[in-house]
């Protein structure tokens, strides 16, 4: 992970991941934002730069794979986790008499 953030309300939070090597730099921002009480917007974005003829080659041989496969189950994995740190949360609080 090379950065994340939330929103002071608590409402959106946003990872940025990333790797570099000599053939490929890539960047993915995952954000999760809640859109009602009940409803999560999960959104991922990624960016790659090819750094010479071998990193075209094998962004070329993997994109289609990558789009349709790696990335929607990265989401749902993410999507996920939040959930299930969400409902752990939601159990484990208590409200304090006054």
């Amino acid at each position: 992970m090379l950065a994340h953030r939330s929103d002071a309300d608590g409402r959106q939070v946003q990872v940025l991941l990333g790797a570099d090597d000599k053939h490929v730099r890539f960047r993915s921002a995952i954000s999760v934002r809640r859109t009602g009480e009940h409803t999560l917007a999960v959104t991922m974005a990624t960016q790659v730069h090819c750094r010479n003829l071998f990193g075209h080659l094998y962004m070329a041989a993997i994109h289609r794979t990558h789009r349709h496969y790696i990335m929607p189950a990265m989401l749902g994995s993410a999507a996920r986790q939040v959930l299930e740190t969400a409902q752990h949360a939601q159990a484990s609080w208590r409200p304090q008499p006054a």
